[in-house]
């Protein structure tokens, strides 16, 4: 592993230890799945996000791996949801959701989720921005937008995220480039997904191999360049539209947290050939961003969580989605 100040950068020789892993379909609830989305898991149960499914959360009792149920009103009114995006831990039993079409963040307790299908709380997000992804801390939320190419990510009071003058900024957006290029073509060669763990913030880069660690608490960056340092492939002249070309490949499609590691899936598969980003290869690293394991699935996954560094819950999306599960014991 190289390192140059706050940029660490490795191969597959850096991994130490390297293992493969058979998969189990749990197939309780594959059954149920049209197209999956995100999962995330809360306390004892698993939650997958669904897209095109008449309810947009299924539920798994981890316990004994029965399938609860499909959760959650779908459509664009108050309580309702457009669009599961992604989901953020709260509590113990309450997580978040974000509806990145109706732009608003709703908040679920499980026990009034299975009892009475609806929401504790949901918040407007800012309708002019882009929010994909959102941690709410106590009264304060954190967020990134798409829109605004300033900053990786933003905090607001949880209350006053419409209000600019409370919002404020961390984290520059990289330059992948040495070019000019427009800002939607900026946005696609930087889009990231965010997960949040006891203060950290780490973003894995959409089609760019890097990977970016945020400690809250000290204000500091660290970045990791991995496995291999490409310049992602973008028609840099569109000013709107389209702007992948035949050769855009997928980096980092997903990423995991648990309270000792982070779990990033790795892809190199061309966009042109995927419908939905997969990979099987997860690579390991603790919050300093030193490797610590490579796991090789013997099937493509697009999302997946990991429960207590023993287990991760998977799902694959392109062809008859299903839930897989590992074991890494």
């Amino acid at each position: 592993m190289e390192v140059k100040g706050d940029m660490l950068s490795y191969t597959d020789e850096d991994f130490k230890i390297e293992e493969n892993l058979s998969s189990e379909v749990n197939q309780s609830i594959s059954d149920s799945l049209i197209q999956p989305g995100r999962i995330s898991i809360v306390d004892e149960y698993l939650l997958i996000s669904d897209f095109k499914a008449g309810k947009p959360l299924h539920i798994l009792n981890l316990k004994n791996q029965n399938h609860l149920g499909s959760y959650g009103v779908k459509g664009q009114g108050p309580g309702e949801v457009a669009t599961p995006w992604s989901f953020s831990e709260l509590t113990s039993k309450k997580f978040t959701l974000v509806d990145i079409v109706q732009k608003k963040i709703l908040e679920y307790d499980i026990d009034t989720l299975l009892r009475f299908n609806r929401p504790v709380y949901e918040q407007k997000l800012n309708q002019n921005g882009f929010t994909q992804f959102a941690k709410v801390y106590g009264d304060t939320i954190f967020f990134d937008d798409g829109y605004k190419l300033n900053y990786r990510l933003y905090k607001s009071k949880f209350y006053d995220v419409k209000n600019s003058s409370s919002i404020k900024g961390y984290g520059e957006i990289p330059i992948i480039v040495d070019a000019e290029i427009s800002d939607i073509v900026k946005r696609d060669m930087t889009m990231a997904h965010m997960k949040s763990k006891n203060g950290f913030f780490v973003f894995v880069y959409m089609y760019c191999p890097r990977i970016e660690i945020f400690d809250y608490c000290k204000k500091q960056w660290k970045t990791i360049i991995s496995p291999k340092n490409f310049v992602p492939e973008f028609n840099k002249s569109v000013q709107k539209g389209f702007t992948v070309t035949k050769k855009t490949v997928y980096a980092y499609p997903d990423i995991a947290l648990t309270d000792k590691y982070i779990y990033a899936l790795y892809s190199e598969k061309r966009i042109m050939d995927h419908v939905y980003p997969k990979s099987n290869s997860i690579y390991v690293f603790d919050f300093e961003g030193n490797p610590i394991k490579k796991y090789n699935l013997d099937k493509d996954i697009s999302f997946f969580s990991v429960k207590n560094d023993s287990t991760i819950y998977a799902t694959n999306v392109e062809t008859n989605p299903e839930l897989v599960v590992f074991s890494l014991y």
